[in-house]
């Protein structure tokens, strides 16, 4: 962090004005903790539906360690005991990863099949593992997102367009349950593989990628993103917006977190965790490349005074209220709708939408049934047309004949 301020300095501009702005509001500071996330996105689910599935099912541990033992002797199926996106993954023994609460950078999490494989000495999360993640060249990796917050009154998201792939150093497989280097993308871990300096089938040496070499690979390997990257918006601004009716309204507050997404081999995005304080060292040229302009952008998304580099690259969602007086100032950024009334109301849309096509085969059949009653009905009229213009017709030479007789 050092060697970026002194870069600041010797930028050339003048230093900032000083000015008083704090990291996090006060209710902030322990709500994307990995129990607590889990809890919330739970709520949400079970109001909103399935929109928002998209976070692996997990339980905090000890507090429902109970469940999570019914669960396992189920042989995997959730608690809920609901059909849902998860069945895909369920097997006979569903393989589970445990995370500490308050650790970070992949220390403390392993993976396990049995409950009588499970430890734990503090908080803890255990989560389903996704089975069947994508891989290049046979590696697992997931992608590390920045998001900045600068306010949740009016809601504005703003979502960096580069970010971090990052890959494991072993071979992706689930016979070897017990090598990090496979399982985990952590670069603090992976970076102490034997396989971090060779250069492996399609990744190269290291273990990080930015998004604009991912995207390129996508693109030579026929793989068409748009959807991807739309589902992965989605889920930032949704996890975001489960929490936004318990700030208060602050000044002076802004949030910057880390979002670490999977992709599995359906090109499904899932939320793995949310980083209350991402990394920002530089341990590679990804790194290098992606960080300091994206601190750069965000300092002057901020009103800071620091130039710009030019890679002025957010992608911004904002209140409606609050668009305005912001097209001037940001006019770099896209901007899209959200706000947390506008959002529920799309999620209930949602909602309805997904029943009514879970009907659209009955009721395409009960509109062929009803066109062709539709189409008699007017051959019926047509034909009582031409009856009733013949009677008439009759009537009146009768009455002709008549008044001749």
């Amino acid at each position: 962090m050092e060697s970026l301020v002194e870069d600041f300095r010797l930028s050339g501009q003048p230093p900032p004005e000083p000015v008083r702005l704090a990291g996090k509001p006060k209710a902030e500071r322990n709500r994307n903790e990995k129990d607590n996330l889990v809890r919330y996105l739970r709520c949400m689910r079970k109001v909103y539906g399935s929109i928002y599935d998209f976070s692996p099912h997990g339980y905090n541990l000890p507090l429902e360690y109970t469940k999570l033992a019914a669960e396992c002797s189920r042989g995997g199926r959730p608690f809920t005991g609901k059909n849902d996106v998860h069945d895909k993954f369920m097997e006979e023994k569903p393989i589970w990863i445990c995370k500490p609460v308050a650790q970070s950078q992949g220390r403390g999490i392993f993976l396990f099949r049995k409950l009588s494989e499970l430890s734990y000495d503090s908080n803890t999360i255990v989560q389903r593992y996704i089975e069947k993640p994508l891989l290049i060249g046979g590696y697992k990796f997931d992608l590390r997102l920045y998001v900045c917050i600068p306010s949740y009154h009016p809601v504005t998201i703003y979502i960096y367009r580069e970010g971090l792939a990052r890959f494991g150093t072993d071979k992706f497989s689930l016979n070897d349950l017990r090598n990090p280097f496979r399982h985990l993308t952590n670069s603090s871990i992976n970076k102490l593989g034997p396989g971090y300096t060779e250069m492996k089938d399609r990744i190269g040496s290291g273990c990080k990628w930015t998004l604009r070499q991912l995207r390129r690979y996508f693109q030579q390997a026929g793989i068409s993103d748009w959807l991807l990257w739309q589902r992965i918006s989605s889920l930032v601004i949704l996890t975001v917006l489960s929490h936004v009716s318990q700030i208060p309204p602050t000044v002076n507050c802004f949030e910057f977190f880390g979002f670490d997404v999977l992709i599995d081999s359906s090109l499904r995005p899932w939320l793995l965790e949310v980083n209350l304080s991402p990394a920002l060292s530089n341990d590679c040229d990804a790194d290098r490349s992606v960080k300091k302009p994206m601190l750069h952008d965000m300092f002057d998304l901020l009103g800071l005074p620091l130039y710009n580099t030019g890679l002025s690259v957010f992608d911004i969602f904002l209140d409606e209220s609050n668009e305005n007086d912001k097209k001037n100032k940001e006019h770099r950024f896209q901007q899209y709708i959200v706000g947390f009334e506008r959002s529920r109301q799309m999620a209930q849309k949602t909602q309805e939408d997904v029943g009514e096509a879970n009907q659209l085969e009955i009721q395409l059949g009960s509109s062929r049934q009803s066109s062709n009653s539709f189409r008699n009905y007017s051959q019926h009229c047509k034909s009582a047309k031409i009856k009733l213009q013949s009677a008439k017709k009759q009537a009146k030479l009768r009455f002709k004949q008549k008044r001749e007789f």
